[in-house]
Protein backbone atom coordinates (compact mmCIF):
# COMPACT_ATOMS: atom_id res chain seq x y z
CA UNK A 1 0.00 0.00 0.00
CA UNK A 2 2.91 1.96 0.73
CA UNK A 3 4.67 1.44 -2.14
CA UNK A 4 1.13 2.02 -4.17
CA UNK A 5 0.55 5.60 -2.66
CA UNK A 6 3.87 6.78 -3.51
CA UNK A 7 5.81 5.78 -0.60
CA UNK A 8 9.51 5.19 -0.50
CA UNK A 9 10.61 1.62 -3.41
CA UNK A 10 13.11 -0.73 -1.90
CA UNK A 11 16.74 0.10 -2.79
CA UNK A 12 15.61 4.25 -2.57
CA UNK A 13 17.33 6.53 -0.91
CA UNK A 14 14.96 8.45 2.16
CA UNK A 15 17.47 11.43 2.00
CA UNK A 16 16.95 11.98 -1.25
CA UNK A 17 13.48 12.67 -2.49
CA UNK A 18 14.75 13.46 -6.55
CA UNK A 19 16.02 9.50 -6.42
CA UNK A 20 12.77 8.25 -4.90
CA UNK A 21 11.50 5.49 -6.81
CA UNK A 22 13.92 6.20 -10.11
CA UNK A 23 15.51 2.75 -11.22
CA UNK A 24 19.48 2.50 -11.44
CA UNK A 25 20.87 4.64 -14.46
CA UNK A 26 21.53 2.84 -17.67
CA UNK A 27 24.76 3.08 -17.61
CA UNK A 28 25.10 1.31 -14.46
CA UNK A 29 26.81 -1.89 -15.57
CA UNK A 30 28.15 -4.72 -13.07
CA UNK A 31 32.46 -5.73 -13.83
CA UNK A 32 31.60 -8.90 -14.80
CA UNK A 33 29.51 -7.82 -18.23
CA UNK A 34 31.17 -4.75 -18.43
CA UNK A 35 33.01 -6.33 -21.94
CA UNK A 36 29.51 -7.72 -23.10
CA UNK A 37 26.96 -4.84 -22.03
CA UNK A 38 25.42 -3.19 -24.62
CA UNK A 39 26.41 -4.79 -27.86
CA UNK A 40 24.89 -7.37 -29.55
CA UNK A 41 26.41 -10.44 -31.81
CA UNK A 42 28.51 -14.07 -30.76
CA UNK A 43 30.01 -13.28 -27.56
CA UNK A 44 33.61 -13.09 -28.52
CA UNK A 45 33.13 -9.85 -30.19
CA UNK A 46 34.10 -6.95 -27.71
CA UNK A 47 32.57 -3.26 -27.92
CA UNK A 48 33.98 -0.83 -29.69
CA UNK A 49 34.68 0.96 -26.63
CA UNK A 50 36.75 -1.91 -25.14
CA UNK A 51 38.07 -3.60 -28.51
CA UNK A 52 41.81 -2.94 -28.29
CA UNK A 53 41.85 -4.96 -24.77
CA UNK A 54 39.24 -7.51 -24.64
CA UNK A 55 39.83 -8.71 -28.26
CA UNK A 56 43.64 -9.28 -27.53
CA UNK A 57 43.09 -11.01 -24.19
CA UNK A 58 40.02 -12.82 -25.79
CA UNK A 59 41.99 -14.40 -28.84
CA UNK A 60 44.92 -14.95 -26.29
CA UNK A 61 42.65 -18.03 -24.75
CA UNK A 62 42.75 -19.76 -28.25
CA UNK A 63 46.46 -18.91 -29.26
CA UNK A 64 47.96 -20.78 -25.77
CA UNK A 65 46.11 -23.83 -26.02
CA UNK A 66 47.44 -24.24 -29.23
CA UNK A 67 50.98 -23.61 -28.98
CA UNK A 68 51.39 -26.33 -26.08
CA UNK A 69 48.65 -28.75 -27.36
CA UNK A 70 51.15 -31.48 -27.86
CA UNK A 71 52.55 -31.39 -24.74
CA UNK A 72 49.21 -31.10 -22.59
CA UNK A 73 48.59 -33.94 -24.97
CA UNK A 74 51.22 -36.16 -24.31
CA UNK A 75 50.65 -35.57 -20.42
CA UNK A 76 47.10 -36.65 -20.44
CA UNK A 77 48.19 -39.79 -22.21
CA UNK A 78 50.79 -40.21 -19.35
CA UNK A 79 48.27 -39.36 -16.40
CA UNK A 80 45.81 -42.19 -18.65
CA UNK A 81 41.94 -42.86 -18.01
CA UNK A 82 42.12 -41.38 -14.29
CA UNK A 83 40.86 -38.37 -15.58
CA UNK A 84 38.17 -38.62 -18.29
CA UNK A 85 36.85 -36.37 -20.38
CA UNK A 86 39.74 -33.47 -19.11
CA UNK A 87 41.33 -32.56 -21.96
CA UNK A 88 38.85 -29.95 -22.83
CA UNK A 89 38.77 -28.13 -19.73
CA UNK A 90 42.40 -28.14 -19.31
CA UNK A 91 43.01 -26.24 -22.39
CA UNK A 92 40.82 -23.81 -21.56
CA UNK A 93 42.74 -23.71 -18.27
CA UNK A 94 46.03 -23.49 -19.91
CA UNK A 95 44.43 -20.11 -21.68
CA UNK A 96 43.67 -18.12 -18.59
CA UNK A 97 46.16 -18.98 -16.77
CA UNK A 98 48.08 -17.57 -19.69
CA UNK A 99 46.06 -13.75 -19.20
CA UNK A 100 48.67 -11.56 -17.89
CA UNK A 101 46.19 -10.68 -15.14
CA UNK A 102 45.59 -13.97 -13.14
CA UNK A 103 42.88 -16.61 -13.17
CA UNK A 104 39.83 -14.75 -11.79
CA UNK A 105 40.53 -11.44 -14.07
CA UNK A 106 40.66 -14.10 -16.93
CA UNK A 107 37.36 -15.28 -16.29
CA UNK A 108 35.96 -12.04 -17.28
CA UNK A 109 37.78 -12.31 -20.39
CA UNK A 110 36.96 -15.83 -21.90
CA UNK A 111 34.59 -14.80 -24.28
CA UNK A 112 36.66 -16.41 -27.39
CA UNK A 113 36.50 -19.81 -25.16
CA UNK A 114 33.21 -21.63 -26.64
CA UNK A 115 35.32 -21.49 -30.08
CA UNK A 116 37.80 -24.04 -28.36
CA UNK A 117 35.22 -26.13 -26.17
CA UNK A 118 32.37 -25.84 -28.72
CA UNK A 119 30.20 -25.31 -25.52
CA UNK A 120 27.62 -22.35 -25.75
CA UNK A 121 29.42 -20.85 -22.92
CA UNK A 122 32.70 -19.75 -21.02
CA UNK A 123 33.52 -22.57 -18.29
CA UNK A 124 33.00 -21.75 -14.66
CA UNK A 125 36.04 -20.89 -12.60
CA UNK A 126 34.79 -23.04 -9.87
CA UNK A 127 34.39 -25.74 -12.70
CA UNK A 128 38.36 -25.54 -14.24
CA UNK A 129 39.61 -25.29 -10.49
CA UNK A 130 37.98 -28.62 -9.87
CA UNK A 131 39.31 -30.54 -13.12
CA UNK A 132 42.65 -29.30 -12.35
CA UNK A 133 42.49 -30.74 -8.59
CA UNK A 134 41.36 -33.66 -10.20
CA UNK A 135 44.24 -34.01 -12.87
CA UNK A 136 46.74 -33.08 -10.28
CA UNK A 137 45.34 -35.90 -7.59
CA UNK A 138 46.34 -38.37 -10.67
CA UNK A 139 49.66 -37.24 -11.29
CA UNK A 140 49.12 -34.26 -13.41
CA UNK A 141 51.41 -32.20 -11.85
CA UNK A 142 54.93 -34.31 -12.17
CA UNK A 143 53.52 -35.49 -16.02
CA UNK A 144 53.09 -31.73 -16.90
CA UNK A 145 57.27 -30.95 -15.11
CA UNK A 146 57.98 -33.49 -17.12
CA UNK A 147 57.21 -31.86 -20.42
CA UNK A 148 58.27 -28.82 -19.62
CA UNK A 149 61.91 -30.14 -18.58
CA UNK A 150 61.63 -32.14 -21.83
CA UNK A 151 61.03 -28.98 -24.08
CA UNK A 152 63.83 -27.06 -21.91
CA UNK A 153 66.02 -30.15 -23.33
CA UNK A 154 64.64 -30.00 -27.02
CA UNK A 155 65.94 -26.03 -26.42
CA UNK A 156 69.31 -26.44 -25.19
CA UNK A 157 70.29 -29.41 -27.42
CA UNK A 158 71.91 -32.11 -27.15
CA UNK A 159 75.36 -30.36 -27.04
CA UNK A 160 74.47 -26.96 -25.77
CA UNK A 161 74.86 -24.81 -23.02
CA UNK A 162 72.87 -22.74 -20.62
CA UNK A 163 73.09 -20.65 -17.64
CA UNK A 164 70.49 -21.33 -14.44
CA UNK A 165 69.16 -19.31 -11.78
CA UNK A 166 67.40 -20.37 -8.77
CA UNK A 167 65.34 -18.27 -5.99
CA UNK A 168 62.56 -18.73 -3.66
CA UNK A 169 59.57 -16.88 -4.00
CA UNK A 170 55.76 -17.13 -1.68
CA UNK A 171 52.18 -17.42 -2.10
CA UNK A 172 50.11 -15.86 0.48
CA UNK A 173 46.78 -18.51 1.32
CA UNK A 174 44.42 -16.79 2.77
CA UNK A 175 40.99 -17.59 4.90
CA UNK A 176 37.45 -16.62 4.51
CA UNK A 177 37.13 -15.55 7.94
CA UNK A 178 40.26 -13.29 9.72
CA UNK A 179 42.80 -15.30 10.95
CA UNK A 180 44.96 -15.38 14.61
CA UNK A 181 47.75 -17.37 13.33
CA UNK A 182 49.83 -14.80 11.82
CA UNK A 183 47.17 -11.81 11.46
CA UNK A 184 48.47 -8.46 9.27
CA UNK A 185 46.94 -5.73 8.85
CA UNK A 186 47.85 -4.58 6.10
CA UNK A 187 46.31 -7.25 4.29
CA UNK A 188 42.52 -6.93 6.33
CA UNK A 189 43.60 -9.80 8.79
CA UNK A 190 43.17 -12.28 6.48
CA UNK A 191 46.32 -13.71 6.34
CA UNK A 192 47.06 -17.17 7.73
CA UNK A 193 50.00 -18.42 5.95
CA UNK A 194 52.52 -18.81 3.09
CA UNK A 195 54.11 -21.38 0.81
CA UNK A 196 57.18 -21.27 -0.51
CA UNK A 197 58.19 -21.92 -3.97
CA UNK A 198 62.08 -22.62 -5.72
CA UNK A 199 61.70 -21.78 -8.80
CA UNK A 200 64.52 -22.36 -11.72
CA UNK A 201 64.53 -20.73 -15.18
CA UNK A 202 67.30 -21.57 -17.83
CA UNK A 203 68.71 -19.30 -20.47
CA UNK A 204 70.10 -21.47 -23.37
CA UNK A 205 72.95 -19.90 -25.14
CA UNK A 206 71.45 -16.89 -27.42
CA UNK A 207 67.79 -18.04 -26.34
CA UNK A 208 65.38 -17.21 -24.31
CA UNK A 209 64.56 -17.83 -20.32
CA UNK A 210 62.87 -20.56 -20.27
CA UNK A 211 60.95 -22.08 -17.10
CA UNK A 212 62.78 -25.83 -16.15
CA UNK A 213 61.16 -26.97 -12.22
CA UNK A 214 59.33 -25.80 -9.21
CA UNK A 215 58.79 -27.22 -5.92
CA UNK A 216 57.32 -26.54 -3.03
CA UNK A 217 58.64 -25.71 0.82
CA UNK A 218 57.06 -24.55 3.92
CA UNK A 219 57.28 -20.93 4.98
CA UNK A 220 60.52 -19.44 5.87
CA UNK A 221 62.33 -21.98 4.28
CA UNK A 222 65.90 -21.81 3.49
CA UNK A 223 67.38 -21.98 -0.28
CA UNK A 224 69.31 -24.50 0.31
CA UNK A 225 65.93 -26.93 0.22
CA UNK A 226 64.93 -25.50 -3.53
CA UNK A 227 68.10 -26.96 -4.70
CA UNK A 228 68.31 -30.04 -3.24
CA UNK A 229 64.76 -30.91 -4.78
CA UNK A 230 66.55 -29.43 -8.00
CA UNK A 231 68.93 -32.28 -7.88
CA UNK A 232 67.08 -34.64 -5.94
CA UNK A 233 66.12 -36.88 -9.45
CA UNK A 234 69.45 -38.50 -11.01
CA UNK A 235 68.25 -38.16 -14.36
CA UNK A 236 68.10 -34.37 -13.98
CA UNK A 237 71.05 -34.19 -12.30
CA UNK A 238 72.74 -35.54 -14.81
CA UNK A 239 71.74 -33.36 -17.10
CA UNK A 240 72.14 -30.41 -15.08
CA UNK A 241 75.54 -30.94 -14.49
CA UNK A 242 76.38 -31.92 -18.30
CA UNK A 243 74.91 -28.40 -19.37
CA UNK A 244 74.73 -25.40 -17.37
CA UNK A 245 77.85 -23.90 -17.11
CA UNK A 246 76.86 -21.22 -14.31
CA UNK A 247 74.10 -21.49 -11.66
CA UNK A 248 73.38 -18.38 -10.09
CA UNK A 249 71.59 -17.71 -6.66
CA UNK A 250 71.33 -14.97 -4.25
CA UNK A 251 73.39 -14.52 -0.73
CA UNK A 252 70.68 -17.24 0.65
CA UNK A 253 72.55 -19.89 -0.41
CA UNK A 254 76.61 -18.40 0.32
CA UNK A 255 77.22 -20.40 3.03
CA UNK A 256 79.96 -22.72 4.13
CA UNK A 257 77.49 -25.95 4.37
CA UNK A 258 75.53 -24.69 1.28
CA UNK A 259 78.94 -24.21 -0.68
CA UNK A 260 80.32 -27.79 0.31
CA UNK A 261 77.59 -29.41 -0.64
CA UNK A 262 77.13 -27.71 -3.88
CA UNK A 263 80.78 -28.87 -4.65
CA UNK A 264 79.68 -31.95 -3.94
CA UNK A 265 77.10 -32.06 -6.18
CA UNK A 266 79.54 -30.68 -9.10
CA UNK A 267 76.79 -27.46 -8.80
CA UNK A 268 78.74 -24.73 -10.93
CA UNK A 269 77.78 -22.26 -8.54
CA UNK A 270 77.98 -18.50 -8.18
CA UNK A 271 76.73 -16.51 -5.39
CA UNK A 272 77.49 -13.22 -3.35
CA UNK A 273 78.75 -12.58 0.40
CA UNK A 274 77.43 -11.11 3.10
CA UNK A 275 78.71 -7.57 3.32
CA UNK A 276 82.05 -6.10 1.75
CA UNK A 277 86.09 -5.60 2.20
CA UNK A 278 88.29 -2.77 1.52
CA UNK A 279 90.13 -3.18 -1.98
CA UNK A 280 93.52 -1.88 0.13
CA UNK A 281 93.24 -4.76 2.19
CA UNK A 282 93.50 -7.14 -0.65
CA UNK A 283 97.45 -8.19 -2.52
CA UNK A 284 97.73 -9.37 -5.77
CA UNK A 285 95.24 -8.21 -7.89
CA UNK A 286 94.80 -11.30 -10.89
CA UNK A 287 92.07 -9.37 -13.18
CA UNK A 288 91.43 -6.08 -13.59
CA UNK A 289 87.81 -4.25 -15.13
CA UNK A 290 87.25 -2.14 -17.84
CA UNK A 291 88.09 0.95 -15.67
CA UNK A 292 91.05 -0.17 -14.40
CA UNK A 293 89.98 -1.36 -11.12
CA UNK A 294 91.41 -4.46 -9.67
CA UNK A 295 89.88 -8.15 -9.40
CA UNK A 296 91.44 -10.44 -6.68
CA UNK A 297 90.45 -14.40 -7.33
CA UNK A 298 91.63 -16.25 -4.65
CA UNK A 299 90.90 -20.06 -3.53
CA UNK A 300 88.24 -20.70 -1.12
CA UNK A 301 89.79 -22.17 1.88
CA UNK A 302 86.96 -22.17 3.60
CA UNK A 303 84.79 -24.48 1.62
CA UNK A 304 87.81 -26.96 0.40
CA UNK A 305 90.68 -26.44 2.88
CA UNK A 306 93.94 -25.27 2.04
CA UNK A 307 94.86 -28.58 0.44
CA UNK A 308 92.14 -28.11 -2.05
CA UNK A 309 92.78 -28.65 -5.45
CA UNK A 310 93.85 -25.54 -7.65
CA UNK A 311 91.03 -25.07 -10.05
CA UNK A 312 87.96 -25.54 -7.35
CA UNK A 313 86.10 -23.29 -5.91
CA UNK A 314 87.17 -19.85 -5.34
CA UNK A 315 86.52 -16.23 -3.87
CA UNK A 316 86.44 -13.55 -6.08
CA UNK A 317 86.38 -9.58 -4.33
CA UNK A 318 85.08 -7.64 -7.13
CA UNK A 319 84.86 -3.43 -6.96
CA UNK A 320 81.12 -2.30 -5.41
CA UNK A 321 80.90 0.50 -8.01
CA UNK A 322 83.33 -0.35 -10.83
CA UNK A 323 81.99 2.53 -12.84
CA UNK A 324 83.40 4.94 -10.44
CA UNK A 325 87.09 4.68 -11.34
CA UNK A 326 89.55 5.28 -8.40
CA UNK A 327 86.77 6.22 -6.22
CA UNK A 328 85.63 3.43 -5.53
CA UNK A 329 86.94 1.73 -2.33
CA UNK A 330 84.96 -1.62 -1.65
CA UNK A 331 84.55 -4.74 -2.86
CA UNK A 332 81.88 -7.77 -2.46
CA UNK A 333 83.17 -11.24 -2.64
CA UNK A 334 81.83 -13.55 -4.85
CA UNK A 335 81.66 -17.48 -4.18
CA UNK A 336 82.00 -19.51 -7.43
CA UNK A 337 82.84 -22.86 -8.65
CA UNK A 338 82.19 -21.82 -12.19
CA UNK A 339 84.68 -21.65 -15.35
CA UNK A 340 84.68 -17.88 -15.67
CA UNK A 341 86.48 -16.31 -18.54
CA UNK A 342 88.71 -13.68 -18.11
CA UNK A 343 86.05 -11.28 -19.77
CA UNK A 344 83.07 -12.72 -17.33
CA UNK A 345 85.93 -12.22 -14.27
CA UNK A 346 86.38 -8.20 -15.74
CA UNK A 347 82.65 -7.61 -15.79
CA UNK A 348 81.27 -9.92 -12.56
CA UNK A 349 78.61 -7.75 -11.96
CA UNK A 350 77.23 -7.48 -14.79
CA UNK A 351 77.38 -11.36 -14.86
CA UNK A 352 75.67 -11.95 -11.31
CA UNK A 353 73.13 -9.14 -11.81
CA UNK A 354 71.64 -10.83 -15.58
CA UNK A 355 69.44 -12.75 -12.78
CA UNK A 356 67.75 -9.93 -11.82
CA UNK A 357 65.82 -9.19 -15.14
CA UNK A 358 66.33 -12.94 -16.66
CA UNK A 359 64.66 -14.33 -13.26
CA UNK A 360 63.71 -12.16 -10.34
CA UNK A 361 61.72 -9.03 -12.26
CA UNK A 362 59.83 -11.78 -14.00
CA UNK A 363 58.39 -13.37 -10.55
CA UNK A 364 57.70 -9.71 -9.43
CA UNK A 365 55.61 -9.54 -12.28
CA UNK A 366 53.77 -12.22 -12.03
CA UNK A 367 53.05 -11.54 -8.16
CA UNK A 368 51.69 -8.17 -8.98
CA UNK A 369 49.53 -9.34 -11.35
CA UNK A 370 47.74 -12.02 -8.90
CA UNK A 371 49.95 -15.00 -9.67
CA UNK A 372 51.38 -14.64 -6.15
CA UNK A 373 47.72 -15.08 -4.27
CA UNK A 374 45.86 -18.12 -3.71
CA UNK A 375 42.35 -17.32 -3.33
CA UNK A 376 41.58 -20.98 -3.73
CA UNK A 377 42.86 -22.15 0.16
CA UNK A 378 43.89 -25.25 -0.88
Amino acid sequence: MQACAGGPQRGARPHDPRRRGRPPPGGWTSHRNVATAGRAGPPFCAGARHAPTYVATEVGTLLWPALVGDALQAALDEVGPAVPGARTPLRALVGRLMFPGGLTAASRHAGAEPLLTGRSRPYDESTLRRHARTFAAAGGVAAVAAQVEAQVHRAVGPTGTCVAHTDLFDQVVYTKKPAHAGPIGALNNRLLAAVYFGLTCVRPEGGPVLAYHVSWHKPASPLVEALQALHAAPARHTWLTAHVRRHTWDRGGNGVAVLQWACGQQIPYLTVANGRVYLSSQRGPTHQTVTGLPVFVRREVRVVGRGGPVGGPRRIVFPTRAADGPACKHGLRFPTNARLTDAEIGALATVYKARWPEMENQIKALVGVGFGVNRDRR
